[in-house]
């Protein structure tokens, strides 16, 4: 057995903790235990297995590069086929910040029809329920004709068939279509998002007409709590990050909206040509790492609980092999970003075979970020390289961050101190092995 180059050894207020950055395991070892493994005793330490089965040891002839690269590659052929769906391109709203194009068009009866042949096509090859998330423009903008598509799939295949999600706005209600498309079929999830407390989201987050969306949002999230778990993304930058805070004590009611609503941070990025807010604006994301951990300790104050501890992403829509992103003509894309974009399109669903041998689709399933670095022997590896895929591989227009892998390393270990010490707010100080 070796140790782990994935291993980070923690000394935080005399104690003792050893952190995995693939397997993300965090445990305090005893002083003896320690030393133990310091010195390579692997014997004669105390429950062996679970030192393999956390991660912090592994086998001599282990290369975990080479791991990481083929577990990222196994990742990718997810045999269930899964659609983020946009059934129309307009929205209601008007975002200063919105990375897309909008225009008129939206989803034809026709290509409804096509979507809900494949779906049932596949439902019936793998007998599992097919997942799709609405995206948008604004998803509930169509409401009518998702509740027609539900009834189709679910009249022929079942129910539990069809799980389904939605990211809106949350600027739209409608009680009669909602309670059909929860009654014929699984609502797994429903994103809204706030921009800041009210003065600064109307701003930010407004209607067509130029008025604010702060009060309706805020009023339909208990309502459609009662469908599915609601999460409330509150995008930050550096022009509300001051007002994170009244806008998390404004919003403390829904802490306890029956244990249905959660919220997370998330960090607005010029993620393609069509956003035309000015880079100053933005945090970078190893900085809003840093950022969310004082958000966070905020939100506890008013009852929210948010997960700041760090991940290892082993890939998304942008490098499954079976994820698609497909746009009101049936055209398909593989990241969420880059919809609209010629360079970037698949092909039409009404050919599903050519998708799997369209130039993009090889290019983008054939993309490992752990291949050809430069840093296979840093510890943090697997969180550092669990940037979103399109961006590691170039596909837009995000500047490069400039910090250095000693500060990453750093804010990397204040994220895992979250957990250590979840309540304390001060500064510490950790000793890096």
């Amino acid at each position: 057995m070796k140790e782990s180059i994935f291993n980070i050894g923690i000394t935080h207020e005399g104690k003792q903790y050893m952190f995995n950055s693939y397997t993300l395991a965090l445990a305090e070892i005893e002083p003896e235990q320690y030393s133990l493994f310091c010195g390579r005793e692997y014997q004669n330490l105390i429950d062996l297995q679970s030192w393999v089965d956390t991660g912090f040891l592994v086998k001599d002839e282990l290369d975990e590069v080479k791991a990481l690269q083929v577990i990222y590659d196994a990742n990718k052929y997810t045999p269930n086929m899964a659609f983020t769906v946009i059934p129309t391109l307009l929205c209601n709203c008007a975002c200063d910040y919105c990375f897309q194009d909008k225009s008129q068009i939206a989803m034809s009866s026709e290509t409804y029809d096509v979507l809900a042949e494949i779906v049932l096509k596949e439902i019936f090859r793998t007998r599992f329920p097919f997942v799709i998330t609405w995206y948008g423009g604004e998803p509930f903008l169509c409401l009518k004709e998702i509740k027609e598509f539900t009834d189709k799939i679910t009249h022929i295949a079942g129910s539990n068939m069809l799980k389904q999600s939605f990211i809106t706005n949350g600027t739209i209600f409608n009680k009669e279509l909602l309670d059909s498309i929860s009654a014929q079929s699984t609502i797994e999830m429903i994103q809204v998002t706030l921009d800041g407390v009210k003065h600064h989201h109307d701003k930010v987050r407004k209607y067509r007409s130029g008025s604010g969306t702060y009060d309706t949002i805020i009023a339909n999230i208990p309502l459609l709590s009662k469908y599915a778990p609601v999460s409330i993304r509150i995008n930050v930058d550096y022009t509300n990050l001051i007002t994170i805070e009244e806008l998390l004590n404004d919003i403390s009611f829904l802490a306890s909206v029956s244990n249905r609503t959660s919220i997370y941070f998330a960090n607005i990025r010029k993620y393609n040509d069509n956003v035309k807010i000015d880079n100053n604006r933005c945090i970078d994301r190893f900085h809003f790492m840093e950022t969310s951990i004082q958000l966070s300790s905020i939100a506890k104050k008013y009852g929210f609980r948010v997960n700041v501890y760090p991940r290892c992403s082993l890939g998304c829509v942008y490098s499954s092999q079976n994820g698609f992103v497909v746009d009101p003509r049936g055209d398909c894309y593989k990241c969420w970003d880059t919809i609209g974009f010629d360079r970037s399109n698949l092909g039409n669903i009404r050919n599903m075979p050519a998708l799997f041998s369209s130039p993009e689709y090889i290019r983008t399933l054939g993309y490992n970020p752990y291949i050809n670095l430069e840093c296979k022997a840093c510890s943090v590896l697997p969180i550092c390289r669990s940037e979103c895929p399109a961006i590691l591989a170039g596909d837009t227009p995000i500047d490069k961050e400039n910090i250095t892998c000693e500060e990453i390393k750093n804010i990397i270990m204040k994220c895992v101190l979250t957990r250590i010490t979840p309540h304390e707010q001060k500064q510490t100080k950790e000793n890096q092995k």
